[in-house]
């Protein structure tokens, strides 16, 4: 199965006025910033109360939180690229 990965689909004549019709919400997305990804394994432990020791912990929580059916090769392949960040 490799990667599970989430992809937004956007049509290519789709402008960012489309996307969010209301006046300045598009610089208000501009303004926001996700997780940095970057050197994930050096940062343990995870989640925001310590309970996650390892990228393994996490991947099993979310695998059996949101049931994504994820094989025991999944999730070590998803581990492993988690760890080369």
């Amino acid at each position: 199965m490799g990667f599970l990965v989430a992809v937004l689909s956007v049509s290519a004549q789709a402008s960012l006025p489309d996307l969010f019709p209301f006046p300045n919400e598009s610089a208000l997305l501009q303004k926001v910033k996700g997780p940095v990804l970057r050197g994930l394994a050096g940062r343990a432990p995870y989640f925001h109360n310590g309970s996650a020791l390892t990228l393994n912990d996490v991947v099993k929580f979310y695998n059996q939180r949101f049931n994504l059916g994820l094989t025991n090769q999944n999730q070590q392949d998803l581990v492993g690229f988690l760890s080369s960040l």
